[in-house]
């Protein structure tokens, strides 16, 4: 892996983060930028992309989070757009997520996330 391969990679590890439904809520608003490089063998070429995403919570009862990313492989180019909404409960959270796609065909047109997570007394092995 050459240097520029490092330093994108160490980008996404510090400032990338991915919109994830299993992900407990945290109560820090944040913006975040990310960048990355593979270059993979085997036929599937080189894999860039960048990412936009952010979070905020204005009445403290669950974030609202959205993202942009962006995918430049050998099989086509392609944008994803994501928006969520956790929302805290008596007894754990849920979570309500979309996503569209633009561009490329390995990327699904549409998603509609629900997960509920309950805190359970027999929960924290």
């Amino acid at each position: 892996m050459n240097r520029v391969g490092i330093w994108a990679w160490a980008c996404v590890m510090v400032f990338g983060t991915t919109l994830r439904a299993q992900e407990i809520p945290f109560s820090e608003n944040h913006i975040a930028v990310g960048t990355y490089q593979l270059n993979l063998t085997n036929g599937y070429g080189p894999w860039r992309g960048f990412l936009l995403d952010g979070s905020w919570d204005p009445l403290k009862n669950g974030k609202f989070i959205g993202a942009i990313t962006a995918y430049d492989r050998p099989e086509g180019n392609g944008t994803v757009f994501s928006a969520g909404k956790y929302q805290n409960f008596k007894g754990g959270f849920g979570f309500f997520g979309l996503i569209s796609s633009e561009g490329a065909t390995y990327l699904p047109e549409a998603q509609v996330t629900v997960d509920l997570n309950f805190d359970l007394p027999w929960m924290g092995w």
